[in-house]
């Protein structure tokens, strides 16, 4: 079981276990129930390394409900060509 600590100024918020029960409406819940754009970006990160077979219908999911966070999303882990010629100029 994963889980990870959403801590705001130093103060314990809430913890989200990521387990093997999770499906896809209690994964888009356990996202969408946070507060700020960061600990919800945390969240998804999680389930992307544990539960990647749910990550196109969530993706599908966030796209509808928020569409800041997949802005964020699709910068991070999908990047298109132009951000990636972006970064490769960028770095020498």
């Amino acid at each position: 079981m994963i889980g990870i600590h959403i801590l705001m100024n130093f103060k314990k918020i809430k913890m989200v276990q990521a387990t093997k029960d999770d499906n896809l409406d209690s994964i888009i819940e356990k996202i969408l129930s946070q507060k700020s754009i960061d600990s919800k970006f945390g969240i998804y990160s999680m389930f992307y390394i544990t539960h990647n077979h749910y990550i196109p219908g969530v993706n599908m999911l966030i796209q509808i409900n928020d569409p800041k966070l997949w802005k964020l999303i699709r910068k991070a882990y999908y990047p298109s060509l132009i951000d990636k010629l972006m970064n490769f100029l960028s770095v020498k």
